[in-house]
């Protein structure tokens, strides 16, 4: 049985011994490439840059799901909207739905999958593996 004293000492080594193997190997920083509009991910988060309402500093919520159990992770992307938009339409679009096509690529099925629905998306998550998906229209 390892006592407690012998665990704070391990967790001790490691937290002090292992970041410094991470920072000594000279390895480039990673670089990042927007690639989104290749991939067919077309849309962006709709918001109010002077985030007048606190409702137009929230962000919307993106999930990975097989909509079509064909083995490949779709995205569902919950977007925001603004009051001015709100005010005038109803909002926008509360959901998009983009299937993946295959190598990475993405077409847009929202409207084909009968997500039309105008509002303020909020966020999407998962619980017991049921997608649920929140917003307020």
């Amino acid at each position: 049985m390892v006592s407690s004293l012998s665990r704070f000492l391990i967790l001790l080594a490691l937290s002090t011994f292992l970041p410094l193997r991470c920072f000594s190997q000279d390895l480039p920083p990673p670089k990042f490439e927007d690639v989104s509009a290749q991939a067919g991910l077309t849309t962006s988060h709709i918001g109010a840059p002077e985030k007048r309402y606190i409702v137009e500093s929230t962000s919307g919520g993106v999930g990975f799901i097989d909509c079509d159990n064909d083995g490949k992770l779709d995205i569902l992307m919950v977007g925001g909207s603004n009051v001015d938009h709100y005010r005038q339409n109803g909002g926008d679009p509360m959901i998009r739905l983009f299937h993946q096509d295959g190598n990475l690529h993405f077409t847009d099925i929202t409207e084909a999958a009968g997500l039309t629905r105008k509002g303020w998306g909020m966020a999407v998550s998962s619980q017991s593996g049921k997608l649920q998906v929140r917003g307020r229209n």
